[in-house]
């Protein structure tokens, strides 16, 4: 299989002996997407690849679920609908990403950058999200129940019809944001 440009060198992490076969498992990913997504999808769960550049990537419906992507670049990459339950994403760059209707509840955020990233009916359900920076980020209707937002930096994004049941916004920049809760009718549905 040819090497792609974005791998990172494994001599960076040779202790890690796993990881030459979880990028053996990207580029099967890769080539499902390439090959027009036909045949077995293959999962990516538990994948491990810290430090990652994955600019630009289709990542559509993917199966992250716990994977470790510490640190990594998700630049422009869509991951719209993937499943990245209780990944962790820490320090990670989304800016301009497609993260529409993706689940990343319970997945670790803190530090992760969301610079004017699509999270449109994104599930962050959970999630801890500490001083991450969310500006521009556009999250009409996603559900933010239960999410740690201390100190993030949400200056400018749309937080249009978002559910925030027990969300800690404590310290949390809200400059400019466009912020209008769900609201429930009076039988106790959503609106």
């Amino acid at each position: 299989m040819p090497r792609r440009d974005w791998m990172i060198a494994e001599e960076r992490e040779p202790w890690r002996s796993h990881r030459a076969k979880d990028v053996e498992r990207l580029e099967q990913w890769l080539d499902y997407v390439d090959g027009g997504r036909n045949g077995e999808e293959p999962s990516l769960q538990f994948l491990e690849l810290d430090y990652a550049d994955l600019t630009g990537l289709d990542l559509r419906g993917a199966n992250l679920r716990w994977a470790s992507l510490y640190n990594s670049d998700f630049n422009g990459a869509d991951l719209s609908g993937a499943n990245l339950t209780g990944a962790n994403l820490a320090g990670a760059t989304f800016c301009k990403a497609d993260l529409s209707k993706a689940d990343l509840s319970d997945a670790y955020l803190r530090l992760a950058c969301f610079y004017d990233a699509n999270l449109t009916e994104a599930n962050l359900t959970g999630t801890d999200l500490q001083a991450a920076e969310l500006i521009f980020a556009d999250l009409t209707g996603a559900n933010l129940a239960r999410t740690d937002l201390r100190k993030c930096d949400l200056t400018a994004a749309v937080l249009d019809g978002v559910d925030l049941g027990e969300t800690d916004l404590s310290r949390a920049v809200l400059d400019g944001s466009n912020f209008t809760e769900e609201e429930e009718k009076e039988d106790g549905t959503d609106a």
